[in-house]
């Protein structure tokens, strides 16, 4: 039962330890409603603009994209039926 519990509160410090930059949002369109299953993308700035994050709205327009390495990204969200 020691090495149990031993082992737990390791996998819990290690996975605390691993730090992730959160960016939470709501999408919604201009009259204010929520826009459901929207593609989020958090992309970075250099000329590759790679995608290092992706996530999709749920039901109330929220996200939360989860990024490893704090810098400046651009966030880009898709929706079938807006520009």
């Amino acid at each position: 039962m020691k090495h149990l519990v031993l082992i737990l509160f390791s996998l819990c410090t290690l996975t605390a330890s691993y730090a992730q930059n959160m960016v939470k949002g709501k999408v919604t369109d201009n009259s204010g409603a929520p826009v459901v299953f929207a593609f989020m993308s958090a992309n970075t700035t250099d000329s590759s603009h790679k995608s290092v994050a992706q996530k999709i709205t749920d039901t109330a327009g929220n996200y939360v994209l989860a990024i490893d390495k704090k810098g400046t990204y651009i966030i880009r969200v898709s929706c079938v039926g807006f520009e």
